[in-house]
């Protein structure tokens, strides 16, 4: 498929992804047939921008550091997105069988951006920012460290947008009483959970960002690394700032271990989950993200979680 035929809309019964980093670039991007098209991703844009037309946004978007910069190398990596569409409309599938009375986005477009987080989503319209996965070895990518390039490849980005749909629809809520690192371990492992019925031919390393030597050091010091967590009073402490040491990106959770890969807090919430689940097989995906389990006292009881 040529890079010139997509930068307007299409209307296929699979799911398709309009470029807008193309659009920008064209001789119509101006077109009412175009800003119509990416109305809905030009609002969220503009809301970014401060401006509150389509065609303003467009402007400003065209003629952004990161469209310029990047669209480029966009359309050298991606000259197609036949393939990501097909594993995000599979992906997709998946999801709405796991949620099937959510209401998931509709409207796919990629686009350039200058911000870290590489996924928007805005109700029905999911906004995918390609110059996020360009491949680890991307030039652009050299200053940052190894582990965060590794996850800077375009296979993730399905998983990327399955996530970040869950997160859309199920935010984490913590209550007064129980906003502690159990709970947010938990919520981030019903997350991983959600992204694994999504993509049920996919890896737990794949889904956790982990290479196959940190899942294996995952695994044969989980029960160490959970005593570590229980011993150290970390579990109960409502001190955002020990969760965000136990799963946020990071070279490694020096909090546990040294040797630790990062969100190792993230690896064991999805095992605390995968053990409640096995436990719990009446319990859908809609539950395990909701305030009212992850928040709740008994919900290691409930688990029988025991590395």
């Amino acid at each position: 498929m040529a890079i010139a035929s997509l930068s307007a809309c299409r209307q296929q019964p699979a799911i398709s992804i309009d470029r807008l980093e193309v659009a920008a670039t064209s001789t119509d991007a101006m077109s009412d047939s175009t800003l119509s098209c990416y109305n809905d991703a030009l609002s969220v844009l503009g809301s970014i921008y401060k401006v509150s037309s389509a065609d303003s946004a467009m402007i400003v978007y065209a003629a952004s550091p990161a469209q310029r910069v990047f669209s480029p190398d966009i359309m050298a990596h991606f000259p197609s997105l036949d393939q990501t569409e097909s594993d995000i409309a599979s992906m997709m599938s998946e999801l709405s069988r796991a949620l099937p009375t959510a209401t998931l986005p509709s409207h796919f477009v990629s686009f350039a951006t200058p911000y870290n987080q590489s996924i928007i989503v805005a109700d029905t319209t999911l906004l995918i920012a390609l110059n996020h996965y360009l491949g680890p070895d991307y030039e652009g990518y050299r200053s940052f460290e190894s582990y965060q390039r590794a996850q800077k490849t375009p296979e993730r980005i399905p998983a990327d947008v399955a996530e970040a749909i869950l997160a859309s629809l199920h935010p984490y809520a913590p209550d007064a009483q129980s906003g502690t690192t159990l709970s947010r371990m938990v919520y981030e492992g019903a997350l991983v959970a959600g992204v694994r019925m999504a993509l049920p031919d996919a890896e737990e390393a794949f889904v956790l960002g982990y290479s196959p030597e940190e899942y294996k050091w995952a695994v044969d010091n989980e029960a160490r690394a959970w005593q570590t967590i229980v011993e150290g009073d970390l579990l109960f402490s409502s001190d955002p700032a020990i969760a965000d040491r136990l799963l946020l990106p990071s070279p490694s959770t020096s909090l546990v271990n040294a040797n630790a890969p990062g969100r190792l807090g993230r690896f064991i919430g999805y095992r605390i989950i995968k053990s409640y689940m096995e436990n719990n097989t009446e319990d859908d995906l809609g539950h395990l993200l909701d305030p009212t389990f992850y928040n709740s006292p008994d919900v290691l009881k409930k688990a029988r979680y025991a590395p």
